[in-house]
């Protein structure tokens, strides 16, 4: 945030627009800024409409467009800091993906929101320096990988429409950096991480739509960062954990069951 208004101050963007809380939720970089930054990433950042050959090692941040089928396993680019599946892209199975991800080492955000997996690899725990990580609306998935766990600088998490997740690998608390788990129409999910109370620095929460979730953990009040909690058409929800009010930072809370 910081380095955002540092910029913002220098006219790199414009346009900007708050909530009511006065917070930043969208602006347009000028015109002339845009320039003269595509042209200093030069091809560090492509667009590609299939998975572009291990030839290209300068490149940083791959927006994916295509489906990239017959073509994933061919791109051992190591140097890659952002991947982002726009659509319906993105690896076409479960090795296809493991195998980019072993190449992929020093990750940092990573979509695959759509890309219609059923399976993901247990090497998913690898990508040690990732800090966002979107596997939203992959309808066919049913768990996380154990070794997410190990994934101790990821930041934001989004589960959106997992309709068959049920439940949450264990030692999901030593995800200690998390700030945002947004867990939007998992329809089936009974219950959060029963050590959620250690993601102190989670500022985030949101299960809209999660109409299975019987309850919230008992330690939910350790979580004093917490500026969101939705629990709106959570329609099992019975009660609030009695340390809820101990959520002094907490300005959304959409749906209160008392």
């Amino acid at each position: 945030e910081e380095y955002f208004l540092i910029l913002l101050r220098r006219c790199f963007f414009q346009d900007v627009r708050t909530n009511e809380h006065g917070e930043i939720i969208s602006c347009k970089m000028h015109d002339l800024m845009h320039d003269v930054a595509q042209e200093v990433a030069g091809k560090e950042i492509p667009q590609a409409s299939f998975m572009p050959s291990s030839s290209n090692d300068g490149i940083r941040h791959l927006f994916h467009l295509g489906q990239g089928k017959g073509t994933a396993s061919l791109f051992t680019g190591g140097k890659i800091r952002t991947y982002l599946g726009v659509g319906k892209s993105g690896p076409e199975s479960c090795m296809a993906l493991g195998a980019l991800l072993n190449n992929w080492k020093s990750l940092r955000a990573l979509d695959l929101s759509w890309s219609r997996m059923t399976e993901l690899p247990s090497t998913l725990g690898n990508l040690l320096h990732l800090r966002y990580l979107d596997l939203s609306y992959n309808f066919e998935l049913e768990m996380l990988p154990n070794s997410i766990t190990k994934l101790h600088n990821l930041q934001v998490l989004y589960l959106r429409g997992w309709g068959r997740l049920k439940e949450f690998p264990k030692n999901f608390g030593k995800l200690t950096n998390l700030r945002v788990l947004s867990m939007e129409r998992c329809e089936r999910l009974g219950e959060l991480p029963k050590d959620l109370g250690k993601l102190t620095d989670l500022r985030v929460l949101s299960m809209e739509g999660c109409e299975n979730l019987r309850e919230l953990p008992k330690d939910l009040g350790k979580l004093t960062d917490l500026r969101v909690l939705d629990t709106t058409e959570c329609k099992a929800l019975a009660y609030m954990p009695r340390g809820i009010g101990k959520l002094s930072c907490l300005w959304k809370l959409p749906f209160l069951v008392l």
